[in-house]
This record gives C-alpha cells, structure tokens and sequence, in this order.
C-alpha cells in the first residue's frame, strides 16, 4: 500500500494500542458498536474477555462470540480500507498525469497561437496522402505517426529507432520534409 502515514497524523511513535484504539474509533460499518467495545476493552486495554462478562452484562460464550466476530469484521475491515487507499493513490498518480498533459495541452495551444497558417496546413498533410514510399508510411503508421506534425518532432536518430526503419527510409524522410519546408527535432 503505498499510502503515507503523514496523510493521518501518525508520527512513527504511536504504540499498537493508541493505533487500535484510532483504529476502531474510525466509523468502520461493518463493526457495530458493542463489537469495537469488546475489542477496544480486549485488545487496547488488555482485559481478558471472561473479565467482561460484569462489564456488559453477558454470557461469556456471546462475549466470547462477539469477539471472534468482532476481530473477523475488523479484518475484513482493514482489508476493505486497504483497497480504499489503494484506489486513493491510483487517484493521485492519475491527477499528477492529467495535470501534467494539461501543461503539455497548454503549452502547445501557446506554440500553435504562433505558428503561421500556411505552415499549420503543411503540418495537418497525412503521411499516407504523400507519395513517400509504402516502407515509409508502414513505419509510420505502425508507430501511430499520421501527419506531418507528429513526425517533426522526432530527430533523425529518434526515428531510425522505429521498427523497420533504416537510413535509406531515415533519408527519405528527411528529405521529404525538407521538400516541405520543415526539418528534424521542430518545436511545435
């Protein structure tokens, strides 16, 4: 689990019974309320169950009975907290990522503010409308590049890299897009 105990104020020096009884005290559904107070009178403050029988006013087998499920729903209790904080930082990471692509999203809507019509057009031109070779659209097309603006940003090294790519394919490439006015490695 990869949740941080600074999320819930625990300082490291907190002893086993202060974080079960914080434990129980958090409204846990599945544990009623006469089951966290056997395990609290149990476990926090180390009475034997027999010894709770004056205490509650029951037999000591239904104490005894409580208990056991008390410490079951407790489990199942953690187990279902744990999957919560789980997803909690799943959550987090995801939020990091989305407001990351939004700077990225953002700082291309600023670029693209400034780049001339003429060039946009010549950027939006898909690879596979060209008369660059069938090898040349296959390797783009498998690495999911389809317009001109998605291949300006590879350098030459970068997109020899691609499967199935070569010098020969690299040089057509390069010289494609010399042909068009752009190059290599553009910050757009």
């Amino acid at each position: 689990m990869g949740a941080n105990n600074d999320k819930f104020g625990f300082t490291g020096d907190e002893s086993k019974e202060e974080i079960l009884r914080l434990l129980l005290n958090v409204n846990l559904p599945r544990i009623p309320k006469l089951y966290k107070k056997v395990l609290i009178e149990v476990l926090v403050n180390g009475k034997k169950v027999e010894d709770l029988r004056t205490s509650f006013k029951l037999p000591k087998t239904r104490l005894k009975a409580i208990y056991s499920d008390g410490i079951k729903s407790l489990k199942l209790s953690i187990i279902e907290l744990s999957f919560r904080l789980e997803s909690v930082d799943k959550l987090e990471h995801e939020l990091k990522v989305t407001k990351a692509d939004l700077q990225e999203l953002e700082k291309s809507t600023e670029i693209e503010k400034n780049i001339p019509e003429a060039l946009l057009e010549i950027l939006s031109i898909k690879i596979i409308d060209t008369d660059l070779s069938t090898r040349v659209k296959n390797i783009c097309d498998r690495s999911g590049i389809y317009i001109f603006r998605e291949v300006v940003r590879y350098s030459k090294n970068d997109f020899l890299k691609l499967r199935d790519c070569g010098n020969l394919s690299a040089t057509e490439m390069g010289a494609y897009l010399k042909r068009l006015g752009l190059s290599w490695n553009m910050n757009i």
